[in-house]
């Protein structure tokens, strides 16, 4: 029996290390990975493990710790264990087993558990072990709280606290080094406020979804972390919106995300933005009506906002000329104007003109009116862009080229509906015969048999294309769908990446599902883990009715492409 458990070690030993070495390899040794393999005072083949280890997922590395003592101690490091989330099982007699725990596992969960004498021993035992914890559905036993000691006295390694429905957190004492507090409950009442005032002072980011009944002693805990809180949201905390901005006014309080109520009237919101001027990310696209987003309240956020790194206006319908002002906050890395219908494009083009814009890395200007001539400014002096969505646009095969000549750090690129692309767009020459690309794309139509199709795809292997959509290396999901002018010979062409993960082409009216250069497209797209391929049908008149009702400037589009 000894003898088969060697073996079959040894066998998951070199099935692990082939997988490693193929992963590594595959994914370029020594990338982008955040661990350098010279940090650090361990055992160089210690070290040159951990380097190979992270690049797997969690449950491969659970796999690979227990093929021997050597890769178990490789493992069990903070670097390859901080997204590996333990579980504590409900039953007593089941976290029993906890106790004998030799790993240095840091992420813990109680879900739906009583917190009785055990559990509290637990966390008593490993207090200096926990970096997260969070306590869901969780009871706490009545008898912890009237017998004196019943505490965990400090969680000094503790950075990130969640609790959802659960008083369990009170059992702590102090977590002094806490950054990120996420509390979900029906009601926050003065003492358990009181609590966390005296337990986590430097807390970074503050998430409350309960209602605050105690606003003075709310404040009073907001105040004493103002000198470290970056990240604040109290979008359910049942706030009057003069105690919103009163809380704005804190001094020394400096925010650079704030998430409020969006039913609060949107001029008392901008009441809050210019009390928090160092605020560097604003979403205003969860306000209960984005159509009160006016260009006037556009102007007074450009105006106090100047540090804007992230704006986020989807379905501001009523924004047009204050998209010059937007132009003006050099300092933009994130800019989504999706649904914005009515910016006009005399407006796009003179705030294009002037921009201050060259930082961005992602761009959403999907359902607008954006066109080419002012686009083509914006992509030039942008070139760090790495997401971009321009779906249900008029861009033409112009700004495709643009896209995979210059935006090559690209790893999100989404062109769904926009019905003047076609292959021309894909790569720089199309040297095919058009009659014969035709015939292999409807097989009915022109019933070619199988040797056709088999001698046309060896062509496509060999053609001399110049450039393609290929040239965006970085690019991990790529959205062409409904666009009824790509072919199968366009995109076997220019559809070759080594790192691409989603693919979707779903009702493209020239691909046909069962096509054999399906099947090549995957062999040529190595790291394809999700394909969505649906083949075009036709709308429903209650479908094109809605259609027409949520994209009113658009809808010619759907129209011509039914």
């Amino acid at each position: 029996m000894r003898k088969i458990i060697v073996v079959i070690k040894h066998i998951v030993h070199k099935v692990l290390l082939l997988k490693l070495v193929s992963r590594v390899l595959f994914l370029n040794f020594g990338g982008t990975k955040k661990f350098n393999l010279n940090s650090g005072n361990g055992n160089p083949s210690t070290m040159f493990l951990i380097h190979i280890f992270q690049y797997l997922n969690y449950h491969d590395r659970l796999v690979a710790s227990a093929v021997c003592k050597k890769w178990l101690n490789a493992t069990n490091c903070r670097f390859l264990l901080s997204d590996i989330n333990c579980t504590v099982p409900r039953s007593p007699e089941a976290r029993t087993i906890l106790f004998r725990m030799t790993r240095r596992f840091h992420n813990f969960s109680f879900s739906s558990a009583v917190i009785c004498n055990l559990a509290l021993e637990f966390l008593k035992q490993f207090k200096d072990q926990f970096i997260s914890l969070q306590f869901q559905n969780c009871y706490v036993d009545s008898q912890l709280y009237m017998r004196h000691g019943n505490r965990v006295s400090i969680c000094e390694n503790l950075q990130k606290l969640t609790v959802c429905n659960s008083s369990a957190f009170l059992l702590i004492m102090s977590f002094p080094n806490l950054v990120d507090l996420n509390i979900q409950l029906n009601t926050l009442t003065e003492g358990q406020i009181r609590h966390l005032n005296h337990a986590s002072p430097k807390l970074k980011k503050l998430v409350i979804n309960a209602k605050v009944t105690c606003f003075p002693a709310f404040k009073n805990f907001i105040a004493r972390c103002s000198d470290t809180l970056k990240v604040l949201d109290i979008i359910e905390t049942c706030l009057l919106p003069n105690a919103v901005i009163e809380l704005s006014q804190i001094q020394d309080l400096k925010l650079e995300k704030m998430i409020v109520d969006p039913s609060l009237p949107v001029e008392q919101i901008t009441d809050v933005f210019r009390n928090q001027r160092h605020l560097t990310s604003l979403d205003l696209s969860d306000l209960r009506d984005p159509s009160t987003v006016t260009d006037e309240i556009v102007r007074i956020i450009c105006h106090n906002l100047r540090d804007l790194e992230d704006l986020i206006l989807s379905y501001a319908e009523n924004i047009d000329k204050s998209i010059v002002e937007i132009c003006q906050l050099g300092k933009l890395r994130k800019l989504n104007l999706s649904f914005c219908s009515k910016i006009s494009l005399s407006s796009f083009c003179k705030a294009f003109d002037h921009m201050k814009l060259s930082k961005l890395e992602y761009l959403n200007l999907g359902c607008t009116l954006i066109a080419d001539e002012p686009l083509v400014k914006l992509l030039i002096q942008n070139k760090n862009i790495n997401y971009l969505d321009l779906k249900f646009t008029c861009i033409s095969d112009t700004i495709l080229k643009l896209i995979w000549k210059n935006l090559t750090k690209l790893t999100h690129l989404k062109i769904p509906y926009c019905s003047k692309l076609s292959d021309s767009g894909l790569i720089e020459e199309i040297e095919y015969n058009a009659a014969i690309g035709k015939a292999g794309i409807n097989d009915d139509a022109m019933n070619v048999d199988k040797e056709m199709k088999d001698n046309e795809a060896s062509k496509h292997n060999n053609a001399g294309v110049c450039a393609s959509l290929s040239n965006l290396k970085n690019l991990r999901v790529l959205d062409i769908s409904r666009n009824s002018n790509f072919t199968w010979i366009g995109c076997l062409k220019s559809i070759k990446f080594q790192h691409l993960e989603k693919l979707y082409l779903k009702e493209c009216q020239q691909l046909k599902s069962d096509s054999p250069f399906l099947n090549q497209l995957r062999e040529q797209n190595p790291s394809l883990e999700e394909v969505e391929f649906l083949e075009v049908v036709a709308m429903e008149d209650d479908e094109m009715e809605e259609a027409d009702q949520l994209f009113p400037q658009h809808f010619g589009l759907v129209r011509n492409y039914q």
